[in-house]
């Protein structure tokens, strides 16, 4: 797997919410596959006070249970708390948490409340905390519906929206081979762009034409559904 690569500018406001002294929000949205969870995830590194959640299509109780078991870790106490997101909330903002819901949108099927829950905790009760919650989703369509939107519970109430695309040209080079021509490198963007995922799949050793076969074309190719996917 290739080191982090780019989204300097993203983690640079990342850290910045993260230090500030005031209850902040930030939004992380975009299509999958372009490395939302790793930069959230890069930006947390060396923070003793978070608690970074990947939310699961299961029933809302069992997301409160294994949200519980992922926040004891940093904050032991939440155990003791009974579980409700409002009153989780409130808890970990009291220890000045910096709390990451990734799949967001996973956890608003199960409770269509929960940005609500937020808009109230943020307008009246967050505001001796410096916490801060990061909300990360690729279903763009119910990411803004429930954060970014005029009619939103949650619009107008966020620090920080970050729209995560694709890499540049340059940035995506960083993958191919140290070897790769200027013919090979443009080649190779044509077919796989700037997507981090699609890029760590190729093997430096084939040919650009054996990774379209083995990824792509092949019947079990890593990349074979993606096209579908994404359409």
């Amino acid at each position: 797997m290739t080191d982090f690569v780019n989204r300097s500018e993203e983690l640079d406001r990342l850290h910045g919410l993260f230090d500030s002294e005031t209850a902040d929000l930030a939004v992380v949205y975009g299509r999958r596959r372009l490395g939302k969870t790793r930069l959230v995830k890069k930006a947390l590194a060396g923070r003793k006070n978070a608690v970074f959640y990947q939310a699961r299509q299961k029933t809302r109780e069992l997301q409160l249970k294994q949200f519980v078991e992922v926040a004891a870790d940093t904050v032991p106490g939440i155990e003791d708390i009974r579980p409700g997101w409002e009153r989780l909330f409130r808890y970990l903002a009291d220890q000045n948490a910096i709390v990451v819901l990734d799949e967001f949108p996973y956890l608003i099927e199960q409770d269509e409340s929960l940005p609500s829950v937020l808009q109230a905790l943020f307008d009246h009760e967050f505001d001796e905390s410096e916490t801060t919650f990061v909300l990360v989703g690729s279903s763009i369509s119910m990411m803004e519906e429930a954060t970014l939107l005029g009619d939103s519970p949650l619009y107008g109430r966020t620090s920080l929206t970050l729209d995560i695309r694709e890499l540049s040209f340059d940035a995506a080079t960083e993958f191919f081979p140290d070897d790769a021509t200027a013919d090979e490198a443009v080649r190779t963007w044509s077919v796989f762009g700037g997507v981090p995922y699609y890029l760590e799949e190729l093997d430096a050793d084939r040919s650009l034409g054996e990774n379209i076969q083995q990824t792509v074309l092949t019947r079990h190719g890593s990349l074979r559904n993606e096209p579908e996917y994404v359409l």
